[in-house]
């Protein structure tokens, strides 16, 4: 009973111990430098361009690429109602599985969408000119927005 209580205090004084770095970047803003400095860890452009290229947003899930033919990585949960889907009463994936022999046998989920972040672009000053330029803006907030 008394190792309990030691690790019930332990565990309550964990959180003390830990504490996160500031911050949540953009791809094209990642503070290199700073991370460099502080952990000594080099953060490269191309390693930032590989890990957004490597990354799927699934609805509701995350996903990662795990071939060059576009087969990826996700979690079971992410894709249950893909398995319904492509499911029939003789054939269960959820309860069966499915594994394609070849590419052509692959099967497409029509419920599910696959993003990827190709690129970024700073849009602020072309949004910034387009208000300003607007005709159907009072001169007065054309001229604040300049």
């Amino acid at each position: 009973m008394r190792t309990f209580w030691l690790l019930l205090g332990i565990a309550a004084l964990a959180p003390a111990w830990v504490w996160a770095d500031e911050g949540m970047w953009t791809f094209d803003n990642f503070p290199s430098e700073a991370v460099k400095k502080t952990y000594d860890v080099d953060v490269t452009p191309a390693w930032l361009d590989h890990v957004r290229l490597s990354t799927i947003r699934l609805t509701n899930c995350t996903a990662s690429f795990v071939s060059p033919q576009g087969l990826f990585l996700t979690n079971h949960h992410c894709v249950e109602s893909c398995l319904g889907e492509l499911s029939s009463k003789q054939n269960s994936l959820l309860e069966n599985g499915f594994s394609a022999a070849t590419l052509k046998d692959e099967r497409r989920c029509q419920t599910q969408v696959a993003d990827v972040l190709v690129s970024t672009e700073n849009v602020t000053a072309t949004v910034t000119k387009a208000v300003a330029d607007s005709p159907t803006r009072p001169p007065t907030m054309r001229a604040s927005a300049r």
